[in-house]
């Protein structure tokens, strides 16, 4: 039998970490006192009525964009190679938000880069349809494959080079 701290509502699939960590802008505090209540920071959502499940307190808490809640379940010790069976990854949703201070805390703590979901979508393929090279050029940098950008030495060089790298390219 579970505990009162881990009991699942069973439209959502959430225990109240989940909902904790998927609601913007929640007390950190709030989600501190659940981990201390037991709260298991690593339980995958249950199947919701629809059959979905939605993922781990970590990757709501990044769906959400807490930075500091989703600092405090890494310093817990909640999984940052977190995959879906989609293969969307917690850098994914981050790129989604186009949240560059998500996205380098991920990175820093060594969140995979490079998965692609079977719609053909990244991190990197979500920051640069959202436009955000700072976040391309980052991601980049720490080391993301670049082919699920599919970019040719021209789109390199508008995005993230300069006018030279243009008319060279």
């Amino acid at each position: 039998m579970r505990s009162s701290v881990e009991l699942v509502e069973a439209k959502t699939g959430y225990t109240a970490l989940h909902v904790a960590c998927a609601t913007q802008g929640v007390p950190k505090a709030i989600v501190e006192a659940l981990v201390a209540a037991g709260a298991d920071i690593h339980l995958t959502s249950e199947p919701n009525e629809w059959g979905e499940t939605v993922g781990t307190p970590l990757s709501l808490a990044v769906r959400s964009g807490s930075l500091a809640v989703v600092e405090l379940l890494m310093d817990a010790g909640a999984d940052v190679a977190w995959c879906d069976e989609n293969r969307y990854t917690l850098a994914t949703l981050a790129g989604n938000r186009g949240d560059l201070d998500l996205l380098r805390l991920l990175v820093r703590a060594g969140a995979p880069l490079d998965e692609v979901s079977p719609w053909g979508e990244s991190a990197l393929s979500t920051l640069s349809r959202g436009g955000n090279f700072d976040g391309v050029a980052m991601l980049l940098e720490a080391g993301a494959n670049p082919a699920p950008l599919e970019w040719s030495a021209l789109h390199h060089a508008a995005a993230l080079g300069t006018l030279d790298d243009m008319a060279k390219a």
